[in-house]
């Protein structure tokens, strides 16, 4: 059972109809200068994601860990650390 926010799911709603609204004046009227498809393209991405990351952290669940399991996750960890160092 998970307890939804609902004003967020609406606000969601709202990005979700701004995007479509963005794509239609865009892709199907070519009104890439109406200020209308600019003041919906100010918006409309930055606040989906932004909610989406909002309401997507889930306090991490502790398992137990074998050693074996612990090395091979340190190897991993070390060797994309030594990749993003050369970079």
């Amino acid at each position: 059972m998970s307890s939804r926010i609902e004003y967020i799911d609406r606000l969601k709603g709202l990005a979700i109809l701004a995007v479509v609204m963005g794509h239609i004046i865009y892709f199907v009227f070519h009104l890439s200068d109406d200020p209308v498809w600019g003041y919906i393209y100010s918006f409309h991405v930055p606040l989906f994601i932004f909610l989406s990351g909002y309401v997507i952290f889930t306090p991490p669940q502790f398992v137990k860990i074998n050693k074996k399991d612990n090395c091979f996750a340190d190897a991993c960890y070390n060797y994309w650390r030594f990749l993003m160092l050369c970079h």
